[in-house]
């Protein structure tokens, strides 16, 4: 039994308790019930189950069950947003199931299914009649991990190895719903000991989504960089695709201002290196950039978003605490050069 709370620079302050059992009836079943309550309209509900052993062999099964409320940040490249209310509301609420099984000592493959509901609550916008609406997803996940990595003292901390995972994602069809889109992640990492215990550390995630769907009701599925998680020293949710002008300058993009893109990569370099026993300290360089539907080569418009920075990191009653400081190389505002660097604070897993 857990009790405490926390603040993150994107989520504010919050309180969380959580309640498990690792061996339930002595078979290795874990299930673990999480409540979470804090500021900016912060809210989770979660109850996870999941088993190593299914039916005499290693097939391991899994089910989550989710309510999760959160205010975020609206960032645009649209001046006719500029004066609006700068929040929005992200709400979900779902449920997933996995049935995976390793093939060799390092790979395992798994099958989830997923069917969420999810509503996103935006200020008024000029040219828009009315708010999205809450919309179903169902969907099926194919996903192959290939984990080997090697650790010394913490799984926050992994020393060598490498881990590799390949998802992809359909939705709609024959299964139901109100989306229909296809999505492929590739997420890999990998950690070189260099001498004593420096630890380098290089990792890329990439992402591609396919759909006819209108990409405003695709808004939770879509895009967007920014933060602890994927390029520091930027807002959370703040690096949107570049927007594009058409004929006279006139007319906007229309996946302009908020939809985010349906391509997107970035990469994450570190080098760690212990202070104390309890306390780890990084040097960073992130690199990333997000796409959407006019851009058909990646490489016609390639104009990633750069920072460096440094942070410090430490287990919290066996949970990872990440305080860093990112800065942003490529910042800009109303279209001038502004690099400048920015706090970030989480507590949870990184790469």
């Amino acid at each position: 039994f857990t009790i405490g709370g926390g603040y993150g620079t994107e989520g504010g302050v919050f309180g969380v308790a959580e309640i498990g059992e690792t061996n339930l009836f002595g078979r290795a079943y874990r299930v673990h019930l999480k409540g979470e309550i804090g500021t900016r309209n912060r809210r989770t509900a979660q109850l996870q189950f999941s088993a190593p052993w299914m039916l005499g062999t290693p097939t391991h099964f899994s089910f989550n069950l989710y309510n999760l409320k959160r205010e975020r940040r609206l960032y645009s490249t649209s001046s006719s947003l500029l004066n609006l209310d700068p929040d929005y509301l992200d709400e979900r609420f779902g449920a997933s199931v996995q049935v995976g099984r390793p093939i060799t000592r390092d790979i395992d493959l798994s099958l989830r299914l997923k069917d969420e509901s999810a509503k996103t609550v935006f200020p008024q916008l000029e040219g828009m009649e009315e708010e999205p609406r809450r919309r179903e997803t169902r969907s099926i996940t194919f996903t192959a991990v290939h984990e080997a990595r090697e650790y010394r003292t913490s799984y926050f901390d992994p020393v060598g190895g490498a881990y590799n995972s390949l998802s992809l994602e359909h939705s709609g069809g024959f299964l139901g719903g109100d989306n229909t889109f296809e999505k492929v992640t590739y997420d890999t990492s990998w950690f070189f000991d260099s001498f004593w215990k420096f630890i380098f550390v290089a990792h890329l995630r990439a992402g591609y989504l396919q759909s006819q769907d209108d990409p405003k009701v695709l808004y939770w599925e879509r895009y967007v960089l920014g933060g602890i998680d994927t390029i520091r020293g930027y807002e959370d949710f703040s690096l949107l695709p570049e927007p594009k002008q058409f004929d006279t300058g006139t007319n906007p993009d229309p996946f302009d201002p908020f939809v985010g893109g349906n391509k997107m990569y970035y990469v994450n370099i570190e080098y760690r290196f212990p202070i104390t026993d309890m306390i780890r300290g990084i040097v960073f360089f992130d690199m990333g950039q997000v796409w959407n539907e006019h851009t058909s080569n990646i490489f016609d418009e390639f104009h990633p978003k750069k920072s460096v920075g440094v942070g410090v990191r430490f287990d919290l009653f066996g949970m990872l605490a990440r305080l860093e400081y990112g800065y942003g190389l490529d910042r800009e505002i109303d279209g001038e050069p502004a690099p400048r660097g920015r706090f970030h604070f989480t507590i949870g897993p990184a790469f």
